[in-house]
């Protein structure tokens, strides 16, 4: 017998699993042809749209971001006081489809 066929399926895409993930806030400035970027993760969308207007940076949208791994949370420190953003910069891939490790999220 000869193997005509190969083909895979992801549990993610079929819905028969939904990892639990944990939220976050980026200003989304795009991305080149599906590459990820780094970018800052704020607790609230209310703190990404502060930080948005004060750095002018308008024209870009505040996006949800899901992560695998739990966000360490701080406060701000230096001259933009009282937002909560994640310890570390975070590299947002649009989709789901990459190797999830620590600072890794998506787009939700």
């Amino acid at each position: 017998m000869t193997l005509l066929f190969f083909s895979a399926a992801c549990d993610f895409c079929d819905g028969k699993v939904e990892p639990s993930y944990h939220h976050g806030y980026v200003i989304y400035r795009g991305a080149n042809a599906g590459e990820p970027r780094e970018e800052y993760v704020f607790r609230s969308a209310a703190h990404a749209e502060h930080w948005r207007d004060l750095m002018e940076l308008g024209d870009h949208e505040v996006r949800r971001v899901c992560s695998e791994q739990p966000f360490n949370w701080r406060e701000t420190t230096g001259t933009i006081k009282g937002l909560e953003l994640a310890d570390h910069l975070f590299t947002i891939f649009p989709d789901r489809c990459y190797e999830p490790c620590e600072h890794r999220a998506h787009l939700g």
